[in-house]
């Protein structure tokens, strides 16, 4: 994929096994509101929030060394996780044929939960040095954009904290679906999406793919 892509490939070192974040939770007195539904330190998801976050700030300061070194720019850096499974092709240039590209992180306008998709971001250069460089460090902040419920929401907020613009986008442009491979009746393991709480005929309550070969449809 890299060779047919041109691409560069670089790997990072996360010092491996899970991060340690519970060092930087304030004392209950002095805690924020953040992430209600689900809070750190007395939920794992929320703690895990909070892994991510500071592999997401590490993995974003080794980008800026990597274009020292090399001399070089990125255009625009993909955040995806691990269990996104892409049912379309990402089109680089119709992002970055978007005068205002650098300073914008794209995401899906679908499932927003008041907040952000943040299933998959896209952002431009100079919004992704504006909020990554310290997204784990600045999540207990004392600003009230950031007094949040979810993800989603906390997304939004840090946004604003940056004054980077967010622009949701058609999920045929960023066509991604969370999936885990199951096993079938015989053994044999297969691609499954994960259904939506809403049961719509796309995981994650997305839709409009385009109806070409290029894109999968997956059903309920």
């Amino acid at each position: 994929l890299a060779e047919r892509g041109k691409w560069t490939l670089r790997f990072c070192d996360l010092n491996s096994g899970p991060q340690e974040v519970e060092s930087s939770i304030p004392p209950v007195h002095k805690r924020p509101k953040r992430l209600t539904e689900y809070p750190p330190p007395q939920h794992e998801t929320g703690l895990n929030v909070l892994r991510r976050f500071k592999a997401i700030e590490h993995l974003m300061g080794q980008v800026q060394d990597a274009e020292r070194k090399g001399n070089f720019t990125y255009d625009l850096l993909l955040l995806t996780k691990d269990d996104d499974h892409w049912l379309g092709p990402l089109n680089v240039a119709s992002f970055v044929q978007d005068a205002d590209h650098a300073h914008r992180v794209y995401s899906r306008n679908c499932d927003l939960w008041g907040g952000i998709n943040d299933k998959t971001l896209l952002f431009g250069r100079q919004a992704a040095a504006a909020v990554l460089l310290r997204l784990f460090s600045d999540f207990w902040m004392q600003r009230h954009e950031l007094e949040t419920d979810n993800t989603e929401t906390f997304w939004k907020g840090i946004l604003n904290v940056r004054g980077v613009q967010s622009v949701p986008v058609d999920f045929a442009r960023l066509p991604t679906c969370a999936s885990v491979y199951v096993p079938g009746g015989d053994g044999t393991p297969y691609l499954c999406q994960k259904p939506s709480s809403k049961r719509l005929p796309v995981p994650g309550g997305c839709t409009g793919l385009h109806a070409t070969d290029a894109f999968e449809h997956p059903v309920p």
